[in-house]
């Protein structure tokens, strides 16, 4: 068995997908900078496709398809591109509006899992191998690859100001990292067993992972942090996690179906949506929740 192999073993068995590959499944979604346009990301078969429809009515569909299977997606609207990272290690350079394919790096041996943009010529990747990768766009190379997680890494931001970017893995750690000498100015141990998604609001990091963990961290000053906050609001593992741009709410998916709402004021949780597959990801689009399940299936709720 190869790498790639289990590499998809182990993302089918967390994500519910079949491993024999029948029908139609979704592993990411991601919206535009402006709302207006989502993106989905994942696999038919034994390839990959991209695919893009507007928020507002969940029309005017749009889908590319790709060589391999499609675990990670990121959007640079101000640049008209949108990247997809494929199970064979490859990423893809799609077209904004038509999402037509426009090239293709290969960046690493193992499957990519999550994608960050950093500029408009460059791009970071946490792979399986537990690496995180570096690519300049322009030039379609790979410039730098740091070996971080004992084990997968899951996930991937980019933190403009400390010209950084923060990873999680299947080893519970959580690095920040330089993205120009390597070298990790920050790391945390969480408690979460293994960290499947990560998001930042100001100094507050949101992280969620297996057995249903969510934490969130203060950082401080002199690389500090502090564990403010530690719950398990779901039936099983969370897989995704996104903060709101006022540092108000959260929004957490599972594998249990459950699209959970977290008031970080009051530390409460409300259930927005039950899917029945596992939830994906969700979205804030103004005051309206976007949510997508394994199966692509697509949820629309106003937020009271």
């Amino acid at each position: 068995m190869t790498m790639i192999h289990i590499a998809f073993v182990v993302l089918a068995s967390m994500l519910g997908i079949d491993q024999k590959r029948e029908g139609t499944w979704c592993a990411k979604i991601v919206v535009s900078n402006d709302r207006k346009t989502a993106f989905l990301c994942g696999m038919t078969g034994t390839k990959g496709f991209v695919k893009s429809l507007q928020t507002d009515s969940l029309g005017s569909e749009i889908v590319t398809k790709l060589d391999e299977a499609c675990f990670a997606i990121a959007v640079d609207q101000l640049n008209q591109a949108v990247f997809a990272g494929g199970e064979k290690g490859s990423a893809y350079i799609l077209d904004y509006k038509m999402l037509q394919a426009k090239h293709v790096i290969h960046c690493s041996d193992t499957s990519i899992r999550d994608i960050c943009v950093i500029s408009k010529s460059m791009i970071a990747l946490a792979c399986t191998s537990g690496s995180i990768v570096i690519v300049d766009v322009d030039k379609r190379m790979v410039i730098s690859a740091f070996k971080l997680h004992a084990g997968e890494a899951f996930c991937i931001k980019y933190i403009p100001e400390d010209k950084a970017v923060v990873s999680g893995g299947a080893d519970g750690m959580i690095y920040f990292t330089s993205i120009y000498s390597g070298k990790v100015i920050r790391s945390i141990h969480s408690t979460a067993r293994s960290i499947r998604s990560l998001d930042i609001y100001k100094n507050f990091l949101y992280v969620v992972g297996d057995e249903s963990d969510f934490e969130i961290w203060e950082l401080g000053e002199l690389l500090s942090a502090r564990l403010l906050y530690k719950d398990t609001p779901h039936r099983s593992t969370i897989l995704s996690v996104v903060a709101d741009g006022l540092g108000k709410n959260v929004l957490l998916t599972g594998m249990d179906g459950t699209v959970t709402l977290f008031d970080t004021a009051t530390k409460t949780s409300k259930n927005l949506h039950q899917h029945d597959y596992h939830a994906i990801g969700a979205l804030f689009i103004a005051d309206t929740l976007l949510s997508a399940d394994v199966k692509g299936m697509l949820f629309r709720k106003k937020i009271d």
